[in-house]
């Protein structure tokens, strides 16, 4: 409806008119499909296979220290208050 309300207005510019707004409403909706569902196996999608192996890695780092004593970090100097 909206292409025969601005006819009176605009006159010849709104047929490309309309087709500008058309394609920015549909490229719009073409955006919001692609990024709904951003953990697939499509090629744009984020790798989530390799977060999830940087995160295994980071705590197996983590994980392989010995935990400290509570004497070490509680009665060390660089856990002091600095004031």
């Amino acid at each position: 409806m909206l292409p025969f309300q601005l006819w009176h207005a605009l006159g010849w510019i709104t047929i490309p008119g309309t087709i500008v707004g058309a394609y920015i409403i549909l490229g719009i909706a073409a955006i919001g499909r692609e990024i709904e569902n951003p953990f697939g196996r499509d090629e744009n999608d984020l790798p989530l296979d390799k977060f999830c192996q940087g995160l295994e890695d980071e705590l197996n780092v983590i994980a392989a220290r010995r935990p400290p004593r509570i004497e070490e970090f509680v009665s060390s100097e660089e856990n002091r208050v600095v004031f």
